[in-house]
């Protein structure tokens, strides 16, 4: 007897799953990142293949694998969903979209928008949101990269492979907000960056 095909276990097939060394050597625009965005379906895959959504999941009740289905009222169109207890989890679960009400598609808009430095009226425009989401984005993306400079600092500088010294250049510059030339005159911050070549 004929019945419905098996949901599938995995977003993508595991061979399709790029190394960190193809992710990090991908250039994107606009014009190649858009039509890999088209659906809830190929975004999805998009992410799978670059190790931003998990490709698979094993149910954390009995340890089946979970099927990937098809859910309408969700807001990716599809959950995980164990086929012997039922329990179900987003394909966002563990991953750095977990908890946005954004779709998947808007999230990575904004992210590409930020990462090429726009304005944040193109963000908003861009990727289809209000500005305290786009506000609240640029602010948590700036943390995140905070954060990963914190726990993956380098020492800049030294000796290279030949026994050279590396030259280090440095410049500083002082931060302060004053709008149109108004308001009141604030201390600053001085920031000071190096780049080593």
């Amino acid at each position: 007897m004929a019945g419905r095909p098996a949901a599938q276990l995995t977003i993508v097939p595991n061979g399709n799953l790029m190394t960190l060394q193809a992710i990090r050597q991908e250039m994107w625009n606009f014009s190649t990142l858009i039509p890999s965005l088209q659906s809830n379906q190929t975004c999805m895959q998009w992410l799978a293949c670059r190790r931003l959504l998990r490709n698979g999941m094993r149910c954390a009740v009995c340890n089946t694998d979970c099927r990937l289905n098809a859910h309408a009222a969700n807001i990716d169109g599809y959950r995980w969903k164990c086929p012997a207890c039922g329990a179900r989890k987003s394909v966002r679960d563990g991953s750095f979209f977990s908890g946005s009400h954004l779709t998947l598609q808007q999230v990575v808009i904004l992210v590409y928008c930020w990462s090429r430095d726009m304005p944040q009226k193109d963000i908003i425009h861009e990727a289809n949101i209000d500005e305290k989401t786009a506000v609240d984005w640029c602010n948590f993306l700036r943390e995140e990269c905070e954060t990963w400079l914190e726990n993956n600092a380098e020492q800049i500088g030294g000796i290279d492979d030949n026994g050279d010294a590396i030259e280090v250049e440095i410049d500083e510059s002082k931060f302060f907000h004053r709008k149109y030339r108004r308001g009141q005159w604030r201390q600053g911050h001085w920031v000071f960056g190096a780049l080593s070549g």
